[in-house]
């Protein structure tokens, strides 16, 4: 199981101004983690944009396009209520972020917990991996031949985090962004303890979710992925946090987290295109 950070729409825009019409051939273009993903398994990424049911009950008209796309907050958006927070081609916007500090901060733990699991993700089970392994050697005949092997079928787990980027209300947003990351971390987890138990393997690659162009602090991604493991700890899961460099300053606090967890559970292992993150609280 792969965790992809993806968009509100399992989609992979670099700006909040595209839309589906677009299509997916930008995504060559964009080296972070989430658009990689998607083109790991291209078909599946074909088929989310331009051929799944829009339908409320896998029905309905195909394809996503400006004016119908998936939303997995619009359960959020119903909770908040008053408008409070808008979903914009898969990106998150508001006009008050106060009001939505205020909104989340006053609700009770049971409300907050009510919150985490309005929030959706996207799951692809069993997507090919069109973007198979080369490895070429000589071959009996002294001619180059690849011998990389065939990568079976993957789940791959479309997440998001709030678009906050260089928003001067950090601070305000922290109480609504860290519901999301909660659920997003929690429902990764979720997904591959299923597929753990129809016979699929027990390894789940995690990345760090809204992080770089994101705006989300690392602290509140760390404290998303701690409760996370708390809460599949004895689900038998191998899980491996993919990062940028383990240079960066908040890679010891996941070494202490792997420790923690037994290195038996969790695994920090360097990937070349996940995003930077910004240092912050």
């Amino acid at each position: 199981v792969f965790q992809a950070a993806s968009q509100f729409n399992c989609l992979e825009f670099l700006r909040a101004d595209m839309t589906p019409e677009d299509g997916v051939r930008g995504y060559e273009f964009d080296h972070t983690q989430g658009p990689s993903c998607a083109l790991a398994c291209a078909a599946s990424t074909v088929w989310r944009n331009y051929f799944m049911p829009m339908g409320p009950d896998g029905d309905g008209p195909r394809g996503q396009r400006r004016d119908r796309q998936l939303n997995n907050l619009r359960d959020v958006q119903a909770m908040l209520g008053d408008g409070l927070l808008e979903v914009r081609n898969g990106y998150t916007f508001a006009p008050d972020v106060g009001a939505i500090a205020q909104r989340v901060e006053s609700m009770t733990d049971e409300e907050r917990d009510g919150l985490r699991g309005a929030v959706r993700i996207g799951v692809q089970w069993d997507a090919e991996v069109t973007d198979q392994r080369m490895e070429y050697k000589k071959n009996g005949l002294g001619k180059w031949a690849n011998v990389g092997t065939d990568c079976p079928p993957v789940t791959q787990v479309f997440c998001s985090a709030l678009a906050l980027g260089s928003s001067p209300n950090l601070r305000r947003w922290r109480p609504l962004a860290q519901v999301v990351l909660d659920a997003a971390y929690e429902a990764t987890l979720a997904v591959a303890a299923r597929n753990l138990q129809r016979g699929g393997s027990r390894d789940v690659y995690l990345t760090l979710l809204g992080g770089g162009n994101f705006g989300n602090g690392p602290k509140w991604i760390q404290q998303a992925v701690r409760r996370a493991l708390e809460l599949y700890r004895h689900s038998g899961l191998r899980v491996k946090l993919l990062h940028l460099s383990d240079r960066a300053p908040w890679m010891k606090a996941y070494r202490q987290l792997a420790a923690h967890f037994g290195t038996s559970a969790v695994d920090v292992e360097e990937d070349e295109e996940d995003e930077d993150e910004d240092d912050d609280s």
